[in-house]
């Protein structure tokens, strides 16, 4: 069952809810819609861009579509434009993709085609969208503020004019964009500080003045043909580094998003995951934005997805309800609490109707204060494959996973609904994008990696992930490295792990398929197959 998440390559997440491809006819309807629409009405330069962008696609060019056709033929810029200091292209896109986001999620929810401009890249797609019941909710209203961390995000430093100063600024804007999007966190800035003045003490003062919990600050530099940018997340309250990274580039790479975005899905998976280096600082409610009881409840909720210890799910529970109580309005309390209902279902199977219906209302209760919800919406997805609905659980998955791409924890159970719910490949990919946004997240999500790799007799990577599964009281770490062992014929290493996982799991070897296709967090797919495996270690075949 999933569970809020290191990959080469980065996953490509949007796909059509259905197969069929909407006609041209019917996009240009759509986009009419569209630039009509409240969203659209004071953006001009993003209507343009757009229109520009989808004429091009349906004619079949939008493969041909770069940074500098934008800026020329939908933006107006000179044909002497330098894509190396001029990023407006770039900012009109951004802003555009952020439009749509809000148009999908108000104005034009229940619209039976959408349009949208993938990160990453210039050329619209389109998709039929046919909401059923299963995703129809409530009118939207306005949610309740209170949130948990505040991160204040400095203007990137930088040493000179061009493109140090274009690299620097587009970041630093895209860093507060894609940070202020993280359920729970609340981001102040960019602000300017003293260029002058000692960096890190200008960021705990900056930081100090804002009431943040932490500040998000560097610098850029050219060096060798190449964009070097360091950054560094310090602690107001500590007064010290709690985290830090420096990332290097080909100049040429940052002519277009792929550079730039590569660093911002970084940082962001690792500064703003509710496993990353953020939420796991000491809670300092007096510089909570908001009830400090409802940021207590928050804090110890996502505490307890990093572990995933069921003993403390009670006062988990106990704690976002008095949340919700407090204030009934708070999407991310309700998905949380809708989240934890569904948790308790598959960990201890116990009023399994009455936690999913609970479950099932909270989301869409959450849903309705917030469109945007992607928590809410993994919610849904497990309540679908608790109930057997794999085609509605796929749905949600992939809606939390265009709504929230950069988030870790998000992520990873989005790929653990789909790994579920039949779609087993496509579903550990998303889990490994989720482990390579952020690698210092909880490490209960190699599991599914390792089996992965045991499925396809992978045994070096197996052994591998399996490394890193130290979680005191569950059983798959041993038991994977238990087989991986006996797979290389080293026997007696592979019967000390065994009989680590006994401590466990007494039983293991007497019933291996009742005791490991048991876990409510591990398709049954992947646990037949371990099981298997373990069947035959205790035959000694």
């Amino acid at each position: 069952m999933p569970f809020a998440t290191a990959s080469a390559t980065t996953a490509t997440y949007a796909r059509p809810v259905s197969q069929e491809a909407p006609d041209e006819q019917a996009v240009v309807g759509a986009l009419g819609d569209v630039l009509a629409s409240r969203s659209f009405a004071n953006a001009p330069r993003c209507r343009e861009l757009l229109s520009f962008v989808v004429t091009e696609s349906l004619a079949g060019r939008g493969h041909l579509l770069n940074e500098r056709v934008i800026a020329r033929s939908a933006l107006g810029r000179p044909a002497t434009l330098d894509t190396r200091t001029d990023s407006a292209a770039r900012v009109q896109a951004r802003r555009t993709r952020e439009l749509l986001d809000r148009y999908y999620a108000e104005e034009g929810r229940d619209d039976a085609v959408r349009i949208s401009v993938p990160t990453g890249q210039y050329a619209a797609t389109f998709r039929r969208f046919a909401p059923t019941a299963d995703d129809l909710v409530p009118e939207p209203c306005p949610p309740t503020a209170t949130v948990g961390p505040i991160v204040a995000v400095m203007q990137l430093r930088h040493r000179s004019g061009g493109i140090d100063r274009r690299v620097a600024v587009g970041l630093t804007e895209t860093l507060v964009q894609t940070l202020s999007r993280f359920p729970g966190l609340r981001v102040v800035g960019p602000i300017i500080g003293d260029s002058s003045g000692e960096p890190q003490a200008d960021a705990v003062l900056a930081g100090t003045r804002t009431g943040a919990h932490a500040v998000l600050h560097g610098a850029t530099w050219t060096n060798d043909d190449a964009v070097r940018v360091s950054v560094h997340l310090t602690d107001t309250g500590e007064r010290r580094v709690r985290w830090s990274d420096t990332f290097s580039h080909p100049m040429a790479e940052f002519t277009g998003f792929g550079a730039e975005d590569e660093i911002v899905r970084s940082v962001a998976g690792i500064v703003g995951d509710v496993n990353g280096v953020v939420w796991q600082a000491p809670l300092r409610p007096e510089a909570t934005h908001g009830d400090p009881e409802v940021a207590r409840a928050l804090w110890r909720y996502y505490a307890f997805v990093n572990h995933l210890d069921p003993r403390e799910l009670p006062e988990v529970l106990d704690g976002l309800r008095g949340a919700a109580e407090r204030e009934p309005d708070n999407a991310l309390v309700l998905a949380s609490l809708g989240f934890c209902c569904g948790i308790d279902v598959t960990m201890n199977g116990t009023s399994a109707t009455t936690g999913i219906e609970q479950a099932d209302d909270l989301a869409r209760r959450a849903l309705r204060h917030d469109p945007s919800s992607a928590v809410a919406h993994n919610v849904l997805g497990i309540v679908g494959l608790v109930r057997g609905n794999h085609p509605g659980a796929r749905r949600h998955a992939e809606e939390a996973l265009r709504l929230a791409p950069y988030h870790p924890a998000n992520t990873y159970v989005a790929g653990l609904t789909l790994a579920t719910a039949d779609e087993w490949e496509r579903g550990v990919l998303v889990m490994r994008e989720a482990i390579r946004l952020n690698p210092y997240g909880p490490n209960h999500r190699h599991v599914m990696v390792a089996i992965d790799a045991l499925l396809r007799d992978d045994v070096a990577e197996a052994m591998a992930e399996a490394s890193l599964l130290d979680i005191p009281g569950h059983v798959w770490g041993p038991v994977i490295r238990a087989v991986c062992f006996d797979a290389l014929a080293l026997h007696d290493q592979a019967r000390d792990q065994m009989a680590e996982a006994l401590l466990v799991a007494p039983d293991l070897l007497d019933r291996p398929h009742e005791v490991l296709t048991s876990s409510p967090n591990v398709p049954l797919k992947a646990s037949t197959h371990v099981a298997d495996r373990v069947a035959r270690f205790a035959s000694g075949t």
